[in-house]
């Protein structure tokens, strides 16, 4: 939420992976434009990896645009690493790229 708890600045979804109950998947991960590159960002992944680790999950994975560089070395920056390209992951020509952090 914003610093006066008036509107929702930052949402990052979650669903546990079907195959390994120990997985999480992130679905969605956004920051409203107008907050981007204030730290936001970091605080809210770095929470989300907390609250995971304490929930006792070994891995996060997430699929992230390849041309999304801003993104990419966030996740980078919290350790993730990037596993594969999946081609046409959300259709022809859109790629991305598949990336995991083992907690």
């Amino acid at each position: 939420k914003s610093e006066d708890d008036s509107d929702i600045i930052g949402v990052c979804e979650l669903i546990r992976s079907w195959k390994d109950k120990y997985t999480a998947f992130i679905h969605s991960f956004y920051i409203d434009k107008e907050y981007r590159k204030k730290g936001i960002g970091r605080k809210l992944l770095g929470k989300v990896i907390d609250i995971l680790k304490n929930d006792d999950f070994k891995k996060i994975e997430l699929t992230v645009d390849p041309d999304n560089k801003a993104a990419s070395q966030l996740y980078e920056d919290f350790g993730f690493k990037k596993i594969i390209l999946r081609k046409n992951e959300y259709g022809r020509g859109v790629d991305r790229d598949l990336m995991r952090l083992k907690l």
